[in-house]
């Protein structure tokens, strides 16, 4: 017997880094962390800063990604009509973080809201048919995802047959020819977005649904104190959702 010869590996190698000398002395790092720094962009001193020293400030605005708005006032409404809420989260870090993130910013609201995670190796991954039939069945009147549903067209359309409103908030793939029925879509790589930073996590979406609904709720571009707080506090599990995925 013999082995097919592997394919030699080829490395391409960037070029050295000109600036990083002048930008280690600007931003006062340690050259070697300059190097690392430009050839991934990060080339002048004001990208390298809010790369190294992020503040809140830099957040994009929720309105920024399409249908955000649109869902936050979904969500508001049956909060205030005390409609039955199930957010459908994925089982991984990403779908269990962002969960709690839009779960705690509904209960701020008052809202009738609870959170469904499917089994792993009994439901797999995504929304899945008997799942979505037994939380109608159960009186679920809106269902909003969290790291999952994009490609879940079928099971989509499946659970508004049976009289729910879906909200779908992702942040994988979206086949713009099998794009879900819901009756709103959140996801960062929608073909048409046109979101500044397309690689949100699902959590991270999370977390711009739920400063959306502060901003419902208070009615205005602020949320409350008590909100605000919540939200700064929800930045580290939105962290910790994109680190793991």
């Amino acid at each position: 017997m013999w082995a097919e010869p592997r394919m030699a590996k080829q490395w391409t190698i960037k070029p050295p880094f000109a600036d990083a000398g002048k930008l280690a002395i600007t931003l006062g790092v340690p050259p070697v962390v300059a190097r690392v720094l430009g050839p991934r962009g990060l080339a002048t001193p004001e990208a390298a800063r809010a790369f190294l020293k992020p503040e809140l400030s830099q957040l994009h605005e929720p309105a920024a990604l399409a249908g955000l708005m649109e869902a936050a006032d979904r969500l508001v409404a049956a909060a205030r009509a005390g409609e039955p809420i199930v957010i459908y989260g994925d089982y991984d870090v990403d779908g269990i973080t962002g969960s709690a993130i839009l779960w705690h910013a509904l209960r701020l609201a008052d809202a009738n809201v609870r959170v469904y995670v499917p089994h792993r190796l009994e439901e797999g991954y995504g929304l899945n048919m008997e799942a979505v039939e037994a939380l109608a069945a159960e009186g679920t009147r809106l269902l909003v995802t969290v790291d999952c549903g994009i490609s879940g067209a079928a099971e989509t359309a499946r659970a508004r047959e049976l009289g729910l409103d879906v909200i779908i908030t992702d942040h994988h793939e979206a086949d713009p020819d099998r794009l879900p029925p819901a009756n709103i879509l959140v996801d960062a790589k929608l073909p048409d977005s046109t979101y500044p930073f397309r690689d949100l996590s699902g959590a991270g979406v999370a977390l711009k649904l739920a400063w959306a609904v502060g901003q419902r709720l208070s009615q205005r571009d602020r949320v409350s104190e008590p909100f605000r707080e919540f939200l700064i506090s929800a930045t580290g599990l939105a962290a910790l959702g994109t680190i793991a995925d």
